[in-house]
């Protein structure tokens, strides 16, 4: 749960106080599944090394097995930042609307990225589409609202700086989603008009819109980068957070007093028509 301390400047807490490793491991998690995949597509000859789409680097094993598992991972963890955040907001942000449909936003994006790691593009396309769709926009749209939430609550969490920097991402990410967008459209329309049987993953220089492609594909990286980098910064707001221990109730029937309904005597004869006080708590170790 949230500390009381606020106030106190992150830079003066320790390191990895609190919940600050989350998002550190969260975005190293999700730069470490691409580039796994991307240098093993690479090596087996699946796609060219020049900046090749994201999805087409986790599209055929055994590639595609180490993708779709590791993002599914990094899913969770995105949606538990998010979770994370919503309730940490819960104390300092007074419309409560706002922080739910922020969370639900981090939730969708989160979930985004599940559908791209479960329907490769070469399987379920339109699927795919609509996870990247979900994973970049919706969550390029949870960076922008959640930074205007950030200017909000400055005076309690955070800095302006923080605010300032996470504005030029979320900047990025929008500019890099609508460039990646329209490029490829364009690419893909011009490539298939000239070779209706080519294939984009292996996208030679010296065919049809090569440059656009290339330009498209950069950005797609940059997009997913700035993505990583934005839940990144967390850092500092997770350094004034961190979890309880889960308490959980244990029961032993041995131990258990039955209360005879009846006659009022205790008894240990039936369960079935008795009423049971339970032993108590003890929290998990």
């Amino acid at each position: 749960m949230p500390t009381d301390s606020s106030f106190i400047p992150c830079c003066r807490l320790p390191m990895f106080h609190g919940l600050s490793w989350l998002p550190l491991f969260t975005a190293l998690w999700f730069l470490l599944t691409i580039l796994s995949s991307y240098i093993t597509a690479v090596t087996l000859g699946h796609v060219v090394p020049a900046f090749p789409y994201i999805s087409d680097t986790g599209t055929i094993p055994p590639e595609s097995c180490v993708f779709g598992q590791m993002l599914n991972i990094g899913a969770v963890l995105m949606a538990f930042i998010a979770y994370c955040r919503y309730k940490q907001l819960e104390h300092c942000l007074p419309n409560r609307k706002l922080n739910i449909a922020l969370v639900l936003m981090g939730f969708i994006a989160a979930f985004g990225a599940s559908i791209v790691a479960n329907f490769q593009e070469k399987n379920v396309i339109q699927m795919h589409i609509v996870g990247a769709f979900g994973c970049f926009g919706v969550g390029n749209l949870y960076c922008w609202v959640h930074t205007v939430v950030c200017y909000r609550i400055v005076n309690r969490v955070g800095t302006v700086h923080l605010c300032h920097l996470r504005v030029l991402l979320s900047f990025i990410q929008t500019a890099s989603f609508i460039i990646m967008t329209i490029l490829t459209s364009v690419s893909m329309n011009r490539l298939f008009a000239a070779l209706p049987d080519a294939n984009p993953m292996v996208w030679k220089f010296d065919w049809p819109a090569y440059d656009l492609h290339v330009v498209a594909t950069a950005f797609e990286w940059l997009l997913g980068i700035t993505l990583m980098v934005y839940f990144a910064t967390f850092y500092w707001e997770f350094k004034l957070f961190s979890l309880d221990f889960v308490l959980i109730t244990f029961a032993d029937v041995n131990n258990y007093v039955i209360q005879d309904n009846n006659s009022g005597n205790n008894s240990s004869s039936s369960l079935a028509h008795g009423d049971m006080r339970p032993l108590p708590r003890y929290a998990a170790t």
